[in-house]
């Protein structure tokens, strides 16, 4: 029998579309990411660590994860040819998983009318006493007269499988017909249908079972002019070290091959410590006065520091500020100047970094 011209094979992927909303807050503690929602992904967190600022030469560590989403890869299946269609209010096939996930099931169907179909998915024949019922979708739609056309039911939430175990679909609900091979071998080697409550290995349903892979990640330090490498995992752990002073922007990028979307930015700065800092000062402040002027008082800010003396640390550094500013587009380029003040703040609010 011609099998169904709509079918896709068993080695079709099909795509979940994916928006991902990113939304940045930052504090002293931690550059993170809240909880969002798009689509049905779920963005669990997206962070830097350390927070920003650090020193140049730290390594930081950038962390995605996110539940949802991703692509859903056909596990197993039987497709054809067809020569039967079985018409029990109640249904079953057995299959073999190689995936730890159920998240679909396609069944070939046949009506025709408006049908209300339940798909469970049980740990052995449903009637036998202690079967456990571990994922169940109900769906009311349309179902085609022969041939018929390919229903998908997607669970709510995944099925947890253990692979190379046998499971049940079972199909129950309106009467309707699930096409069928019927002969002296069976189709799916990996099991055998179910009419009423009557195995028989002798024929197979029409399915295909599927599982979720990723979404897949990958996170840049340069504002996307590099990535680091995709990574399906769920939760995407990537080091870096980050040695260029200044500022960095931060990016992750999430893909499930048929939408890719970029989060919004992570500004994060990189300050050097106060005794690379002075080195810095003498190569790019030309006028040796002002040079030694800033050096001096960040080696005395150094000093109170050093000593505990955190107000006269903090009163250095504020004075400094001032001096700098006073002398920027001067005897300071202006672009320079800024990148001095941003320093001296960085260190008073996070002394830790001289």
């Amino acid at each position: 029998m011609t099998p169904l011209l709509n079918l896709r094979s068993a080695h079709d992927i099909r795509v979940l579309p994916i928006l991902l909303t990113f939304i940045l807050t930052f504090s002293t503690m931690a550059i993170s990411m809240p909880v969002a929602t798009a689509n049905g992904v779920v963005i669990d967190d997206f962070s830097a660590s350390p927070p920003s600022p650090a020193t140049a030469g730290t390594e930081v560590t950038l962390t995605v994860s996110v539940t949802g989403g991703g692509r859903l890869i056909p596990d197993q299946s039987y497709t054809g040819p067809f020569n039967v269609g079985l018409g029990y209010t109640t249904n079953g096939q057995i299959f073999t998983p190689a995936a730890s996930n159920l998240v679909a099931v396609d069944l070939y169907l046949w009506g025709p009318g408006i049908k209300t179909l339940t798909v469970n998915i049980w740990d052995t024949y449903w009637w036998y006493a202690g079967s456990n019922l571990l994922g169940s979708k109900t769906q009311t739609l349309y179902v085609l007269d022969y041939p018929g056309s390919v229903v998908h039911f997607e669970f709510d939430e995944p099925v947890p499988l253990t692979p190379g175990t046998t499971y049940v679909i079972q199909l129950t609900g309106s009467y309707c017909w699930w096409r069928a091979y019927m002969g002296t071998r069976y189709g799916y080697p990996g099991g055998w249908g179910i009419s009423g409550t009557n195995p028989s290995t002798y024929f197979d349903f029409g399915f295909v079972t599927y599982s979720r892979i990723g979404p897949e990640y990958r996170f840049s330090t340069n504002g996307g002019n590099s990535w680091s490498e995709w990574s399906s995992s769920n939760t995407f752990v990537w080091n870096t070290t980050l040695d260029d002073k200044g500022w960095h922007t931060l990016l992750a990028q999430v893909t499930d091959d048929s939408n890719t979307v970029t989060s919004n930015p992570i500004h994060y700065l990189l300050v050097p410590t106060i005794s690379d800092a002075i080195d810095d000062i003498n190569s790019n402040v030309d006028n040796q006065g002002i040079a030694n002027s800033i050096t001096s008082k960040l080696q005395n800010a150094l000093e109170a520091y050093d000593k505990g003396s955190m107000k006269a640390f903090e009163n250095i550094l504020n004075a400094l500020i001032n001096e700098v500013e006073a002398q920027k587009g001067k005897k300071i380029n202006t672009d320079y100047a800024n990148t001095l003040i941003e320093w001296i703040r960085a260190w008073m609010d996070n002394p830790e970094l001289i």
